[in-house]
C-alpha cells in the first residue's frame, strides 16, 4: 500500500493495520468548564485526609485491611511478602 508524500513519514504500517497518529484540539480552544472551587466532598475529603494522616502505620493497615474486607465482601487472606 502507497501513502501519499505527506503521510509517509507520519503514518506506518503494522500487520495489516495503518497507524497514524491523532490531532488533538488544542487547549487553548477546548471548552472551559465550570466548577466550584469547594463542594461538601471536597470538604469532606480533605478532613478525612486530615484525620488519616495522623494514624500510626498499623492503624492504617487495620483501616486499609477492613475496607479492602467490605469491598470485597469476606476477610482476606493474610498475605506474605509482595504477594506476586
Amino acid at each position: 500500500m502507497r501513502f501519499g508524500r505527506r503521510n509517509r513519514r507520519t503514518c506506518g504500517v503494522s500487520g495489516n493495520r495503518i497507524i497514524c497518529p491523532v490531532m488533538r484540539q488544542s487547549a487553548s480552544t477546548r471548552k472551559k468548564l465550570d466548577y466550584p472551587l469547594e463542594t461538601e466532598g471536597s470538604r469532606l475529603a480533605a478532613k478525612v485526609r486530615k484525620l488519616a494522616s495522623k494514624l500510626t502505620p498499623e492503624d492504617g493497615a487495620e483501616h486499609l485491611r477492613r475496607g479492602m474486607a467490605k469491598i470485597y465482601g469476606s476477610q482476606p487472606k493474610e498475605i506474605t511478602g509482595a504477594g506476586h
